[in-house]
């Protein structure tokens, strides 16, 4: 029954934060790439929409190893073991 609340409640709430966040994401996505990959406010609001859907659905999102990453650019890849993996990374 608790699973089925969440579910009930968890939805609705990916839809509205979703209708939120959607319409700005798309227009900053239409930018020219030098632009939107300069842009911090585009990875900010993209990071706060993945927050806010992992919150509301109940998710803890934990990172270990940070102090193996370089200091530098890296390539991270990864093998997806589910779909919300695409909205972690």
């Amino acid at each position: 029954m608790k699973k089925l609340l969440r579910t009930a409640v968890t939805y609705p709430l990916w839809g509205i934060i979703s209708l939120i966040f959607l319409p700005i994401a798309f227009v900053l996505a239409l930018l020219p790439a030098s632009t939107r990959y300069d842009n911090r406010f585009f990875f900010a609001l993209t990071s706060l929409w993945n927050r806010l859907l992992f919150w509301s659905a109940g998710i803890r999102v934990t990172v270990s190893g940070r102090e193996h990453l370089p200091d530098g650019p890296a390539v991270f890849v990864m093998n997806h073991a589910a779909a919300l993996d695409i909205f972690v990374m």
